[in-house]
C-alpha cells in the first residue's frame, strides 16, 4: 500500500495550479500475486511542462516495498481470475470433452511468469478443474499426462508437444491465438471479453469446438 506521505504528495501535486484534478485511490490486481494501491488522476492540464512531469514521475512510483514491474495490458487485456474462469465455460463447448466435463489442466509457466501461475492455480483450484503446474523447462522434456495446458506469457514453445499429443491450448494471452501458437484464449473486444479461437490450430490438436461457440467467438485460421 502507498505510504500516507506519498498519498499527501501526490494529492498536493494535484492540488497545483497547473493542474486541476480530482484524485481517487483504486485496489488494483496486478496479476503478479498481490494487490497494490493505483492512484488515478482525471485532470485537466494546462501547457506547462513541469507540472505534468511530476504527475507523470509520481504516478510511476505505484508499488512501495516492491520492484516495479510493467504491466503490458495489450498481452493479457482480460485479468487471471476473469478469463480462467472464462476458459471454464470454453470447456463445455469442446465436443472433445463431452465425457469429461473437468478436464486436467496444467499450468506452464516460467519465473517471470510465476505471479500469473499463482492466480491461475488457484482459480482454476476453486472452480473446481484439477489442476498442476509445470514450469516450462520441465514440461519440454516430460509434460506428463494432461488434457489442456494453460500457456503462461513466455511459454508458446510448448505449443509444438502439445500439437504431437493432440492437447488443447488455451490462454489469456489473444495474441498467442492470432498467431497460431495457442488454440483458445481470451482477450477483448470493445472492452470486453471475447473468446478467441485459432481453428486451424485447434484441428491440428484434435479439438472439436462446437460451431455454437465459433458463432459468437473471433476465428482465426
Amino acid at each position: 500500500m502507498l505510504s500516507s506521505q506519498i498519498l499527501r504528495s501526490i494529492t498536493k501535486i494535484f492540488q497545483h495550479p497547473v493542474a486541476q484534478a480530482r484524485v481517487s485511490v483504486l485496489p488494483i490486481n496486478t496479476g503478479f500475486g498481490r494487490t497494490d494501491t493505483l492512484v488515478c488522476s482525471i485532470a485537466t492540464l494546462l501547457s506547462r511542462k513541469i507540472a505534468v512531469r511530476k504527475i507523470v514521475i509520481t504516478l510511476f512510483v505505484l508499488f512501495t516495498g516492491a520492484v516495479f514491474v510493467p504491466l503490458r495490458a495489450q498481452d493479457m487485456p482480460i485479468p487471471v481470475r476473469i478469463h480462467v474462469a472464462l476458459l471454464k465455460k470454453v470447456f463445455s463447448f469442446n465436443r472433445t470433452f463431452q465425457n469429461n466435463p473437468t478436464p486436467k489442466v496444467t499450468i506452464v509457466f516460467t519465473d517471470a511468469s510465476t505471479g500469473v501461475k499463482d492466480i491461475a492455480l488457484k482459480t482454476f483450484t476453486e472452480i473446481g478443474i484439477p489442476v498442476t503446474a509445470m514450469k516450462l523447462d520441465q514440461a519440454l522434456k516430460s509434460l506428463g499426462e494432461t488434457d489442456v495446458v494453460y500457456v503462461c506469457p513466455g511459454t508458446e514453445s510448448i505449443q509444438k508437444i502439445c500439437e504431437d499429443r493432440k492437447i488443447l491450448t488455451i490462454t489469456g494471452i489473444p495474441a498467442l491465438v492470432e498467431s497460431g501458437k495457442v488454440a483458445v484464449g481470451i482477450g477483448a473486444e470493445a472492452g470486453k471479453p471475447k473468446v478467441f479461437v485459432n481453428i486451424s490450430l485447434a484441428r491440428l490438436q484434435k479439438q472439436e469446438i462446437s460451431p455454437d461457440l465459433l458463432r459468437i467467438a473471433r476465428v482465426f485460421q
